[in-house]
């Protein structure tokens, strides 16, 4: 299937030999995808470079076939900016009105190719299918990636801190999802201690704590308003986790 390329499925076949195939089939399988993802008039090239960077086979921006990733990334923009808006639908304290895709792409290429040619990454035209919830949960992290790195972070990290410690409504403009992405273990604890007191009308902000908070391994109890913890989990925040940078 993978050498003949006789179904529309053979992208999909290749991958699993590269993860599952003996070694010298695994190898000829990855230059297979990688000669469809090179290629300007494959039909399955998006797929490709999507398998290839889903499992890791090429570097986070592309690898050997890193300008064509890119070209494509640009192509994309370019075609979906003027058709849906903003495609990459950065939401957060301190950035600027606008679309901002290039600006983007040009400082945070990585995450960007991520976020527009993989298969785990979220999907910003199904949210009203199945459970929005769900939908919702996966791309709490994603405003941080997109402009973690980029000029804009700074000033975002700042603001977001700043409306999250005053419990306004942080689900709403994306500055919870900012805090969760660089806040220590324990502090996330403290921001939930703080949304357990008197007044505090604050159940999304707990459910999002609770679940960032669980992901890394906390356990926790509630005994009244105050928050007790069974057992410490993983302190490191995710953009700690990815890219080694320190706990803000």
């Amino acid at each position: 299937m993978v050498t003949e390329k006789v179904s529309h499925s053979w992208v999909h076949a290749a991958r699993w030999l590269v993860e599952n195939g003996p070694p010298q089939i695994a190898e000829k399988a990855r230059e297979a995808l990688l000669a469809e993802a090179g290629s300007s008039e494959s039909n399955h090239r998006l797929v490709a470079t999507a398998e290839l960077l889903e499992m890791g086979a090429v570097d986070p921006d592309g690898g050997p076939v890193r300008e064509t990733v890119r070209d494509a990334v640009l192509r994309e923009i370019k075609e979906h900016g003027a058709k849906y808006g903003s495609r990459l639908h950065v939401s957060a304290p301190g950035t600027p009105k606008g679309n901002v895709d290039m600006e983007l792409f040009a400082e945070n290429p990585n995450a960007v190719i991520k976020l527009m040619h993989t298969f785990n990454g979220p999907s910003f035209y199904l949210r009203d299918r199945d459970d929005p919830n769900e939908e919702k949960k996966r791309m709490k992290h994603w405003n941080a990636k997109l402009l973690h790195g980029t000029r804009y972070w700074p000033e975002v990290l700042r603001r977001s801190t700043e409306a999250v410690n005053k419990a306004a409504d942080p689900d709403r403009d994306g500055a919870l999802g900012i805090v969760l992405y660089v806040a220590a273990g324990s502090a996330l604890v403290e921001l939930l201690q703080k949304s357990m007191k008197p007044g505090r009308s604050a159940a999304t902000t707990r459910h999002y704590l609770l679940d960032e908070l669980y992901e890394r391994g906390w356990r926790l109890c509630f005994r009244g308003r105050r928050v007790k913890v069974l057992r410490k989990g993983r302190e490191a925040a995710p953009a700690t986790v990815n890219s080694g940078t320190a706990n803000t």
